[in-house]
């Protein structure tokens, strides 16, 4: 069968006859065999019948001995023992070789941990699926035992591709129309804003389950419920985010108020005893509340997915309870394929974790109406046949980029077929993007398809630059997030022991949950401690050695405040995730978004660190939303893409200009020129910054000069400790401002001035604008600029500093957010950290700044106060070209003052290179010092210090510490002290952490040595 044609099947009607599939095969596979056939026949001197053939077979006599003993019952006894692995069970498995045949492909697979194998042969429709050697597969096959191997068809067995990949059932279901949108809609989430509508489902989905939390029965206790969840403040924030007031919400639901009491009325008996012999009192009747958004990650089928309600029910038919998923729908009751696949979807991935499940229930709650859904095998096997082709665009991954084949620009996402529904396609919110692919691939389309008419219209607006710019920059994004996850991936939870998982440094294991049921805004608090047995018990694990165990007493040595971990127990992965709220020596306290207590309290936990892919779904929609037709898009898309220059009139208006005569006159001449040259622009402008120069001053003269002429202003940077560093220099000028981000994130000094803080009182979203309107300054990094607040205001001005280092695609969302924008930075410093190799040589690291730096664009501040002649030469020797100037002579000829150095030398006085290394003559205001072998030196010692402790059989790794040169710059920094510097006066800069560290760890070492 050709592959194109399966992959081309519908997947919307997923009661699918077995014999359509296989007459389908059949007639794919007749024209194939009907010319291999002809083709034998043509062979030149072949035999035609049986006379000839044994005239053939008479020939061959003489070329076997009496002695030849072609014992076959024996080769088939070794293949039967080459392959023992047992298929009849879900297995996760290497490809180890795979034939494709008419008809047929032919797998080798070998178990990823018992290393066995067995042999297993795919049919139709299966035999479309994307495979290759050496990939893993998930797999259950059915014995056949005539041929002794297994066998997958249209009737039997399952094959997952790509099984440590999860795609959510969503994604699955929601490509079931249109493949394309559901690779576009995971890869640019964000792209389809939040909307009313699906705020208002949120909302009822929420009611919903906590009157049956609850257990709520009356009318009146279910709108009390649904009143105390819009009056809570994380309700407030939902709301605000999709422009809805609290009055709009409340007129919205309460339609549906009465439809859950008839449901609870109708269906829901928890308080009925649960006896064969009482009559049911409707075709569907929910005996026990069993879990409420139940989290299930299913490696074997390579799903994840949320269920709504967990419950134990009785449908008609039904001879006893049994446990099912329940899923909630608001709009009109289609129970359409998308709809059903979903309950189907949750059916199979229930029976995968442990439960015995053979339907579930889709409940419409607008319309009241309720029916059981039974996944037969047809829906099941197409399901899964959707989910491989999902997963097979979303976990492809990146060619060898060392190759001279490879193009950036092609070979980064491909993407399934487009639809060609006109209808459809003109209400995708993806339909630019999508067609963005097209038009860069040069793809045409016949007269009258739709993708060649919606193309017309959704990209009247892009040039050709602008969609090369989008397809570069995506192909960027991709490179470096697959750099990013290299080293720990979420496979490790399947296929790693808690153990192992914890050596590596990723997981704290055995804790026992101590403390919850805490709420607050929906989610729950929950606090887990160590459990001493177990974790001393590693101390003396065979299968690893004590120096691979980091420390187990110190679960703050491991994780951080606002660290999103996942919460995995012994028995199951993934049962919840959230963030650290505190972390001690022995116990952590974790924000869940359900509660743990009551189905798992007594279970031992294992908390594992997260890295999350937010950061390139956020660069990913950046790039889309500048794709927009819409002003502000086309606008940055002008300056951005385009690189227009921007203009600028350089007057202040006349109310201002006496605060602005005083605001600008501690400045030298370039700073006042750069403030007014901002001030002025209609656009853009830059600010280069040489290092000393006084860029943070320039800045806040020019953010207090724009608070006197009534601009807003949105702060932003690349990090939280540059935003911080701004806006605590406001505070000097009594300057009110609102800073976003997570507390646990920015400067305690800042803590009142955070947005917790300044809306805690906030109960409505009316009330919520008011605050966020208030503020004319607010500080945010790049990262955090997603914000709904950024979505709902625009700014007069957008200030980023130390634009240098921030990723291009990143900055793009707060400038979305602003009018006119000014970076402040310095190209000669350290650009954004790229981690690919090959994203960075292919520009990755140019910045925006370093993009529109241009003559008539930027300012220059070239007059430093931080550095002497002798540095200001060195600087201007290797970067700055002579350009880096001092601003006094004082400045120029300043050198270090040493109190005590007669001290000095009479104590160092043999030590000549110590004495040269601070000495305070002007000239040697820069010294290097050769170390010699010192390297070689420091390997020595550790191994030593090794034999010494007796540790044993720790694996090679790479070195990035040298405990000599560490000893060397705590020796300089000792003799700097004994002649009366500062400890606080001396900076040490490493190019590695671990340097660092080993620095810092012997210093407090000397100190409290007597």
């Amino acid at each position: 069968m050709d592959k194109n044609t399966v992959f081309k099947r519908s997947f919307n009607n997923l009661d699918l006859e077995d014999s359509d599939v296989e007459n389908a095969s059949a007639v794919s596979n007749s024209q194939p065999l009907a010319k291999k056939l002809c083709l034998k026949e043509q062979i030149s001197g072949a035999p035609n019948d049986k006379n000839e053939m044994d005239e053939f077979g008479d020939d061959l006599d003489c070329f076997f001995g009496d002695d030849d003993n072609f014992d076959l019952d024996l080769m088939e006894l070794n293949e039967a023992e080459k392959f023992v692995l047992d298929l009849t069970t879900w297995k996760r498995c290497k490809i180890v070789s795979l034939c494709t045949d008419v008809g047929t492909v032919t797998l080798v697979v070998e178990d990823k941990i018992a290393k066995t194998k067995a042999k297993c042969i795919l049919e139709p429709p299966w035999i479309s699926v994307q495979l290759s050697e050496g990939s893993t597969v998930s797999l259950k096959a059915t014995f056949d035992r005539t041929n002794n191997v297994y066998r997958i068809n249209a009737q039997d067995g399952m094959i997952v591709t790509n099984p440590d990949h999860l795609v959510s059932g969503t994604t699955v279901v929601g490509a079931l129309y249109c493949h394309r949108r559901g690779v576009l809609q995971e890869r640019f989430r964000g792209v389809d804003t939040d909307s009313q509508i699906m705020t208002v489902g949120t909302i009822v989905h929420e009611v919903l389950q906590k009157t049956l939390r609850n257990k709520l029965t009356d009318l009146s206790d279910i709108v009390a419920a649904g009143q105390e969840l819009l009056n809570s403040e994380g309700m407030a924030h939902v709301l605000y985010a999709c422009k809805m007031s609290r009055q709009e919400a409340m007129k919205e639901i309460e339609s549906f108020y009465p439809k859950i009491h008839d449901f609870i009325k109708n269906h829901v008996h928890l308080a009925v005893e649960r006896t064969v012999s009482r009559k049911p009192k409707s075709d569907i009747e929910i005996f026990a509340i069993k879990d409420i958004e139940e989290n299930i990650w299913c490696h074997q089928l390579g799903l994840k997915g949320k269920i709504d309600v967990t419950v134990e029910a009785k449908c008609s038919g039904d001879k006893q309870v049994q446990l099912m998923p329940l899923e909630l729908k608001t709009g009109r009751a289609s129970f359409s394929a998308e709809h059903k696949g979903q309950v189907v979807l949750y059916e199979m991935m229930m029976n995968i974790v442990g439960h015995h499940v053979d339907k579930g229930i889709l409940l419409y709650l607008r319309e009241g109406k309720c029916a059981s859904v039974v996944g037969n095998r047809n829906m099941k096997r197409d399901l899964i046949m959707l989910r491989n082709e999902v997963a097979h665009f979303l976990s492809r991954g990146i060619p060898n980029t060392d190759s001279a084949q490879f193009d950036l620009t092609k070979d980064i996402l491909p993407l399934p077929e487009p639809l060609n529904n006109q209808h459809v396609c003109s209400r995708c919110p993806y339909s630019v993007i999508c067609t963005t692919y097209l038009r860069h691939e040069k793809r045409e389309f016949p007269d009258g398809h739709a993708i060649k008419l919606i193309s017309e219209e959704s990209l009247s607006h892009l040039s050709d630059q602008h969609i090369d710019y989008f397809i570069r920059w995506a192909g960027l994004i991709f490179l470096e997030d697959e750099e990013a996850r290299k080293g720990f991936h979420i496979k490790h939870l399947w296929t790693k022991t808690p153990e192992v998982r914890h050596a590596m440094g990723r997981a704290a294991i055995n804790l026992r949950l101590t403390e919850w049921g805490f709420k607050s805004n929906d989610t729950y608090f929950h606090t887990f401690s160590l459990d001493a047995d177990k974790n001393d018990s590693l101390n003396v694990s065979h299968s690893l050695s004590t120096s691979q165990l980091p420390a187990t007493e110190n679960l703050s040595m491991l994780f951080e405040v606002n660290e999103y971990l996942i919460c995995s127990t012994s028995n199951r992965i993934a049962v919840a995730s959230g963030r650290v709220v505190s972390v001690g020596k022995r116990q952590v306290t974790i924000n869940l978004e359900r509660d743990l207590s009551k189905y798992y309290a007594k279970e031992m936990f294992h908390l594992d660190k997260y890295t999350s892919r937010t950061q390139m779904t956020f660069n990913l929609t950046n790039i889309g939303v500048l794709l927009d037709n819409s002003e502000r898009s086309d606008k940055l898309r002008r300056i951005i893409i385009d690189r227009e220059r921007p203009t600028f009139t350089r007057t202040v208006p006349a109310a201002v200009s006496a605060e602005a005569k005083q605001i600008l006159q501690n400045l030298n001449k370039h700073q006042k020129i750069a403030v007014l040259t901002a001030v002025g622009t209609k656009t853009y402008c830059l600010f280069k910054g040489l290092p000393g120069t006084g860029k943070t001053q320039t800045v806040i003269a020019l953010i207090r000069l724009l608070v006197a002429m009534n601009k807003s202003i949105l702060i932003t940077s690349n990090t939280h400790s540059a935003v911080d560093n701004v806006l605590l220099r406001l505070l000097t000028y009594n300057i009110k401002f609102m800073r976003l981000g997570s507390v646990s994130r920015i400067n305690p000094a800042l803590t009142e001035f955070s947005e917790n803080r300044l809306t805690e009182n906030c109960s409505t979203p009316e009330e919520l604008a008011a605050v966020y309107n208030s503020h004319q300054i607010v500080g945010v990094t790049c990262l955090g600029a997603d914000h709904p607040m950024l979505v709902q205001r625009t700014f007069d001005f957008c200030i980023v500093d130390e634009a240098t280092q921030v990723f291009q695609s990143a900055v793009i969302r707060p400038l979305l957010s602003s009018d006119k924008f000014v970076l402040i930075g310095d190209p000669d410093q350290l650009p954004p950290v790229i981690k690919s190799r090959k994203a960075k040589d292919l520009g990755a690291d140019e910045s925006l700044f370093f993009r529109l730096d241009a003559e008539q664009s930027c300012c220059v501040l070239p007059t430093q106060y931080r550095m002497n002649k002798i540095i200001t030469k060195l600087a201007n020797d290797f970067s700055y070209k002579g350009k880096l100037l001092c601003a006094t002579e004082e400045v120029a000829n300043s050198s270090v003052k040493l109190p005590m150095a007669q001290l000095m030398q009479q104590k160092h006085k043999s030590e000549k290179w110590l004495l040269r290394t601070i000495a305070s003559h002007l000239e040697l205001s820069v010294v290097l010092i050769n170390t010699l072998n010192t390297f070689k030196s420091s390997q020595t010692y550790n191994a030593s210090r090794k034999r010494e402790s007796g540790e044993q059989g720790e694996q090679p790794k790479a070195i990035y510490e040298n405990y000599c040169e560490a000893a060397i710059v705590i020796y300089v920094i000792m003799a700097l002290v004994d002649c009366g510097i500062d400890g606080s006066s001396i900076g040490v800069i490493a190019p590695f952490r671990a340097q660092v560290e080993q620095v810092l760890k012997r210093i407090w070492t000397s100190k409290s040595t007597p």
